[in-house]
């Protein structure tokens, strides 16, 4: 009885009478089916509404994954690119080899959200790391070396027709501009013509792309999809785009971000009178060199072995994850737990491939990048009192927790009552 009492008294508080005032009687949720859950500091539940019942989190997840990043990496944590050689630089500034670019996963990397340095002032701040190493040449290539997080880059249960969309793109170990590519379209002035559209940035001349979309009838709306594929450099847009509608970019995915870095950067290089005289390439997950020409054939392997030669940070991690739930940013949610994630190979941090390309393993799972302690998977209140139980520490790798990854994993956590440990049941 007592029981009854106090959950009666949980959902008589003020917070949940006028959270179920706005779902009785706002007519914009007829119909709808809503779950609410919210606790103050102390644990005490403030707000139940069908706390029993399962739904899709959808971008609630965000919160989820992005508070295990914060609260296992800290609020000061930052990503890591470095630039690497294979190669002596010789007393006239020349680099006997390649140029790598070997990234830890930083999503912010020549993005455009307000937290993110300019394309232009990190690549500035490379060619003073380059500057610093006496080089002034490279007779060899610039490699993007994307290979810190391995795996499929998409969730594979990913709408075909979302992985083109800006949204689809999915982080990978060297991202540029949040992995999008823009385009420029101008619509047709008929209905059945071909609307004018074309890559605009960043740059990307080995991709191939075929304009299959049309000119709609007027008032069908924009019904244009973008279709691309990691497995070769083609990008086809197809459906109608309607009569009347204004000129518009285009944001789709780039499957090709470790290379578009690396071609970016040697433009960069080419300005600032240092010349790359074999052009650029990235590394594949089987961990072969594409050069661009012929791209995507692979060549040989990459170094075994590299040269430090500098690196830089990314903004804090709170300032990404600000961003991150602010904008509700589905790159931003994929790349941030990835530091954490569990991976099938055993490079699984910048840090930890870094000390192995320099030809020695960590020493410890510290040392090699490896979180300490996580938490375990979200819990529900106390199905007893309604508290909120503290998250619970141990020494473990974090379930698989980035955007659809984790969407799916909390459909498949069973969703049944947990007591919070202070004497009920």
């Amino acid at each position: 009885m007592f029981r009854i009492l106090l959950l009666l008294a949980l959902v008589s508080t003020p917070q949940q009478r006028r959270v179920e005032k706005i779902l009785r009687e706002n007519p914009a949720l007829d119909g709808a089916v809503a779950g609410i859950l919210a606790v103050n500091a102390a644990g005490d539940t403030l707000v139940s509404v069908n706390p029993s019942m399962r739904m899709v989190p959808a971008s609630n997840i965000k919160l989820i994954s992005s508070g295990a990043a914060l609260w296992q990496l800290g609020a000061g944590w930052r990503f890591e690119t470095g630039l690497y050689r294979t190669g002596d630089i010789l007393i006239d500034g020349t680099l006997c080899g390649d140029l790598y670019i070997v990234g830890g996963g930083d999503p912010t990397l020549g993005a455009r959200n307000r937290n993110c340095e300019p394309a232009d002032s990190t690549f500035a701040r490379w060619i003073e790391l380059l500057r610093e190493a006496g080089v002034s040449r490279i007779d060899g290539r610039v490699v993007g070396d994307g290979r810190a997080f391995d795996g499929q880059r998409e969730h594979p249960t990913l709408s075909y027709e979302d992985i083109g969309t800006d949204y689809g793109a999915a982080p990978g170990g060297l991202n540029f501009c949040a992995n999008i590519q823009d385009y420029e379209l101008t619509p047709g002035l008929s209905v059945g013509e071909k609307p004018a559209v074309w890559p605009s940035y960043p740059d990307t001349p080995w991709m191939s792309f075929r304009n299959c979309s049309s000119t709609g009838a007027p008032g069908t709306g924009n019904k244009l999809y973008l279709y691309n594929t990691d497995l070769a450099p083609v990008a086809e847009l197809r459906g109608t785009y309607a009569a009347g509608l204004p000129e518009k970019t285009i944001h789709g995915s780039n499957r090709f971000p470790a290379l578009t870095c690396a071609h970016m950067f040697r433009k960069a290089l080419y300005d600032a009178a240092i010349p790359v005289f074999k052009g650029v390439a990235d590394v594949s997950q089987d961990g072969h060199v594409r050069p661009e020409e012929g791209f995507p054939k692979s060549g040989p392997l990459a170094a075994d072995t590299l040269i430090a030669i500098g690196s830089t940070k990314s903004v804090p991690l709170r300032e990404i994850i600000r961003d991150l739930n602010h904008l509700s940013d589905n790159f931003y949610a994929e790349a941030v737990p990835a530091p954490i994630r569990p991976s099938s190979h055993s490079v699984r941090s910048w840090r930890g491939w870094a000390l192995r390309k320099q030809g020695r393993a960590p020493a410890s799972w510290t040392e090699a990048g490896f979180p300490a302690k996580t938490m375990s998977p979200p819990r529900s209140s106390c199905s007893s009192c309604g508290r909120w139980p503290a998250p619970r520490v141990r020494r473990s790798i974090l379930p698989p927790c980035r955007g659809l990854d984790a969407e799916r994993s909390l459909r498949e956590w069973p969703a049944r009552a947990r007591l919070c440990g202070k004497g009920c049941g």
